[in-house]
């Protein structure tokens, strides 16, 4: 082997470690990526990847409120944290005449974990459309792998996501929601 490929070998070597090493430190970014994101929030895939990952089912609900949800939640622990993943859809009204469907994923932590938040405000890639000292919550559509931020006076346009990071007295929570485009509402 040439002293090209081995030093080639040892740095993806190397990388591949670092990347480990790194998700051990940020197990709300990992179960994000692994449950949420890579799964698009769909709730079947995200039941899977949850359950695999060694999760337990703690709820199932299917019902209607004033329209159609389904909720399912799991207890899994990833990195040695303990986590409670949520997925569901729903189909809410949007104004008199239409219907939205969407799909949900959730992560709540019952702890800290600020190492995790900045990986998650980089996923976003675009900034957030509103902030405060607990709460980001940013906008996007996506085009092809990229994110482009949507207007928030403008999403119910436009088939978006809405990432949601809150971390509130030692705990955290981030949501990703995936949002179709309206559609005119069942004929009662």
């Amino acid at each position: 082997m040439s002293k090209s490929n081995v030093l080639f070998v040892a740095v993806g070597m190397i990388l591949a470690t670092g990347a480990h090493a790194e998700d051990a430190d940020q197990p709300l970014f990992t179960a994000f990526r692994s449950f949420c994101a890579d799964t698009q929030a769909i709730p079947s895939a995200v039941k899977r990847a949850v359950e695999a990952a060694g999760g337990k089912l703690q709820h199932v609900s299917n019902g209607e409120l004033s329209f159609p949800v389904s909720i399912m939640t799991w207890d899994v622990t990833v990195g040695g944290h303990a986590l409670i993943v949520a997925a569901g859809a729903e189909r809410p009204p949007l104004g008199p005449d239409k219907v939205q469907f969407s799909t949900h994923c959730q992560i709540v932590s019952l702890q800290d974990e600020a190492a995790s938040m900045a990986p998650l405000r980089r996923w976003a890639v675009v900034p957030p459309a509103s902030e405060s000292s607990i709460e980001a919550i940013y906008l996007f559509r996506g085009e092809g792998p990229a994110r482009v931020a949507v207007a928030g006076n403008t999403a119910n346009d436009v088939d978006h996501w809405m990432m949601t990071l809150r971390r509130p007295q030692g705990q955290s929570f981030v949501q990703l929601i995936h949002f179709s485009l309206p559609e005119p509402a069942p004929q009662k």
